[in-house]
């Protein structure tokens, strides 16, 4: 049964070339992601300079499936201003080993990690979705992702994580108790952790419920559209993951004000809440102790343990890391804490920590600046008070959830894939020349046929006019004008 997991890593990179032979380019990116990171399994292949893992295997079958069977747009792709953070979180491991004394082969080995897991997914973004076409359907891509793991979801809440042990032969996490929360059962299925599970649930839950909101989510399979969403949405709080419910509740409540005044600052007081957090905590001194009363007694007692170990550990990280601060310790365990014999004692949770540790402060505004960036340069160039048009309802959706999946990244690492193409996709929409092309063969079908809608079904009786495009004054920066 153990074959099964490297079998898997590797066949999906000819599956990847074969989806992408069957799909349009920019549709074949969002099912790629979405298959590998919901049925791929958390094994590891070991392999020099980087362990082929799920990661690896699905960015690196996105990225051959792309440049056999669509390589235009991924060739073509001109890196902007708006990049740089990437760019600089690409390369940061690298200068980090190089500072810290690693070898050629170690630095050169946490550059390649890094790309792969970084810098491919989101240049398959900023190549593929480019316009408001392209991010509504990796909007419902992700819905329609949810959907699909909803009904495994249930099946684990009843009979425990089991279902990659079934299909693979062994759990994905060594302690399997911590899927045991609120006298029930936390579903894991494919993924690293119940808390990956219960984010990706409560983004498919936000895309289904913001786009039918705004009339840009039709019926499934003649099913009514808010019964699927419901059912999302059952399934996501039903997840227990207590983090992830408060930021979609966050994310819900910031769109539908965003909807009521027309104003931007509610999404940028958002993503104020990482940057804030973070300075707290390495340079204001704050211990999280309040914080940690705060859950005991308006959640619960777990919680506020739960809490309370991951303030305690990253107190003394913080400590270990600010001792090298610009770059941090490297890619290696060094930026852990260790008693005399050379045991760890110390257990990091958010990867805002670890990426303190290892890539230092340089390390650490690289990865928040490239979580945060597209958001508030897609809140320069389309107002908010734009927000409100069908045509900016996925837009607006996903840019608002990567704020909070921003601030899921202080708590938690799951990195997930499928985030950073559509973090990639909301760049190229900031600095798109033409933000609503015109597809050929459009037509009116709803959303879950397949089909594209045309520019009437998308934006009613108004239109979006690409400023550069329909506009010969207009310089591309300008904000897109409504008629």
């Amino acid at each position: 049964m153990f074959q099964l997991m490297p079998i898997a890593l590797v066949a999906w990179i000819p599956i990847a070339v074969i989806l992408f032979a069957k799909f349009p380019a920019r549709r074949a990116v969002m099912v790629c992601v979405l298959g590998a990171t919901m049925f791929l399994p958390m094994g590891v292949i070991e392999m020099p300079l980087v362990p082929f893992n799920k990661m690896v295997s699905t960015n690196v079958g996105l990225l051959i499936g792309a440049l056999l069977m669509a390589p235009g747009p991924l060739l073509s792709f001109r890196p902007r201003l708006i990049d740089l953070p990437m760019v600089l979180l690409c390369f940061t491991p690298y200068a980090s080993a190089t500072a810290n004394g690693m070898t050629f082969y170690d630095s050169f080995a946490a550059l390649v990690s890094s790309i792969i897991n970084w810098g491919i997914p989101y240049a398959l973004g900023r190549a593929y979705l480019t316009d408001v076409y392209a991010l509504r359907d990796a909007a419902q891509a992700i819905f329609v992702g949810g959907l699909i793991y909803a009904p495994l979801c249930i099946v684990e809440m009843f009979t425990s994580p089991i279902l990659h042990a079934k299909v693979y032969g062994a759990y994905q996490h060594p302690d399997f108790m911590q899927s045991f929360r609120m006298g029930g059962w936390r579903p894991t299925i494919f993924m690293q952790h119940g808390l990956m599970v219960g984010m990706f649930m409560c983004g498919a839950a936000l895309m289904g419920l913001w786009l039918w909101r705004q009339k840009a989510l039709g019926p499934i399979k003649k099913v009514p559209a808010w019964l699927t969403v419901g059912f999302v949405l059952a399934v996501a709080i039903a997840c227990k993951s207590t983090g992830a419910v408060l930021l979609l509740s966050a994310a819900l409540a910031s769109l539908f004000l965003v909807k009521m005044t027309r104003s931007g600052a509610v999404i940028y007081l958002l993503v104020l809440i990482t940057p804030t957090y973070i300075a707290a905590r390495t340079f204001g001194g704050w211990t999280g102790d309040n914080a940690v009363e705060m859950a005991t007694e308006y959640l619960s007692a777990e919680q506020g343990g739960s809490l309370k170990t991951r303030f305690d550990n990253e107190n003394v990280l913080v400590e270990r890391a600010m001792t090298k601060a610009l770059l941090g310790w490297g890619p290696k365990d060094d930026y852990l804490v260790k008693d005399d014999a050379g045991r760890i004692t110390s257990v990091p949770d958010g990867l805002w920590v670890i990426t303190l540790g290892t890539s230092g402060l340089i390390g650490l505004f690289a990865l928040f600046a490239a979580f945060l960036t597209p958001t508030i340069a897609l809140l320069r160039r389309f107002p908010a008070k734009y927000w409100v048009h069908p045509a900016m309802a996925a837009p607006g959706a996903l840019a608002v959830f990567m704020t909070t999946y921003a601030i899921d990244c202080l708590m938690n690492a799951m990195i997930n894939p499928v985030y950073l193409v559509a973090m990639g996709g909301l760049a190229s929409l900031a600095v798109a020349t033409n933000v609503l092309p015109r597809p050929a063969g459009a037509s009116v079908a709803g959303p879950a046929t397949g089909n594209r809608p045309n520019r009437a079904a998308v934006v009613g009786s108004r239109s979006i006019v690409s400023p550069g495009a329909a506009h010969p004054a207009g310089n591309g920066m300008q904000p897109a004008r409504l008629r």
